[in-house]
């Protein structure tokens, strides 16, 4: 469990009753802060930089309503469901308001995904940034097969990487790949 995760964790439950210490908790929550660094790295990737914007009015009235980091934390999860529709949607600009909300949510709480302190000591980062440089050059390749219609070479290429465990997902913003089972690029 990595430092930021932890810190999710303790914020699932509210300050003033009992955290009940549970490995199956601990799993739920890593679970649920991957997903957030899943989605911001996939608007990163397919539409720029994400800069932390203003946190929504419901996420400010729960911490005002006795610091109630549960019902913040459940808003956080409901602005980014919106964002993966805007995503999937090809709605950029929702995706990327949603993102910067969620920033600036995680941000207030001190586990901001994209903040550097997370980010630079995270050695999964750093090798998933050096992954997605592989994989993006063997996506132009593949497709520069597509634009010659060599199906056989696309299918080859796209079969390779699903061997290294890496599944490609054509989208109408071109290839996007995931780990099969983690990480989105």
């Amino acid at each position: 469990m990595r430092p930021a995760e932890l810190r999710y964790y303790l914020g699932s439950a509210h300050y003033r009753s009992m955290l009940e210490f549970s490995e199956t908790a601990m799993q739920d929550a890593v679970k649920a802060y991957v997903g957030l660094e899943d989605f911001l790295h996939r608007v990163r990737t397919r539409v720029g930089a994400v800069c932390p914007g203003d946190p929504t009015p419901r996420f400010a009235e729960a911490l005002d309503d006795d610091l109630s980091v549960p019902i913040a934390l459940a808003e956080i999860h409901h602005v980014r469901a919106e964002g993966n529709r805007a995503l999937d949607a090809g709605d950029h600009d929702g995706a990327l308001r949603s993102a910067s909300a969620i920033r600036a949510m995680m941000g207030i709480l001190g586990c901001d995904p994209l903040d550097q302190r997370w980010e630079s000591r995270d050695e999964t980062s750093a090798a998933l940034a050096a992954v997605d440089v592989l994989v993006q050059a063997e996506l132009q390749n593949r497709e520069k097969a597509r634009e010659q219609r060599n199906w056989a070479l696309a299918d080859e290429i796209r079969g390779r990487l699903k061997r290294a465990g890496i599944e490609v997902t054509d989208t109408a913003d071109g290839p996007q790949w995931s780990l099969l089972g983690g990480d989105t690029k």
